[in-house]
């Protein structure tokens, strides 16, 4: 490929106002309004950066008790920093890792709606929607429809089974 600076200019819009990855990948201060970036530290990994992408690696590397612990040290540090869409990211991730990790289903939806509640109140659509998609899994799996759904996703139903 070719590097022109047209595409070194798409990269950067892309990056900045699209998909808004220098957002998370860069030091914030939350001690302004709305936590604005650091001059000078754009796509330089941010504050928990190193979690995020050590417990999404270490998935395939460790048992999932370690991917918690990263989230649940994002969550605690999104808290302290009043980042809190860290806080919500880590909840929504938490709740995969603690399924196949084989919670019991009625503590993770304890914990679930739990984490939706906390999500709702700082008004993070992304958590809110991952967390009522897997409450609503959770649901189904702990119902009576669970036969009838098994005949129509036999794949999710399989997972479940081995998870539980």
């Amino acid at each position: 490929m070719e590097v022109t600076k047209e595409r070194i200019e798409r990269g950067k819009y892309l990056a900045n106002q699209v998909m808004v990855c220098v957002d998370c990948h860069s030091k914030r201060d939350w001690l302004k309004y709305s936590g604005p970036i650091v001059p000078g530290t754009e796509g330089m990994g941010g504050e928990v950066f190193y979690l995020m992408i050590g417990s999404s690696i270490r998935h395939w590397f460790k048992h999932l008790r370690y991917g918690t612990q990263d989230y649940t040290d994002v969550y605690e540090i999104g808290l302290r920093s009043s980042n809190l869409q860290y806080a919500a990211y880590a909840f929504g991730h938490n709740m995969y890792c603690q399924f196949y990790q084989g919670i019991p289903l009625a503590a993770l939806k304890q914990e679930s709606q739990h984490s939706l509640e906390f999500s709702r109140t700082r008004v993070n659509q992304w958590a809110i929607d991952l967390l009522e998609g897997g409450l609503t899994i959770i649901i189904i799996s702990r119902s009576p429809a669970y036969t009838k759904l098994s005949k129509h996703f036999p794949f999710w139903c399989s997972v479940n089974m081995i998870a539980h």
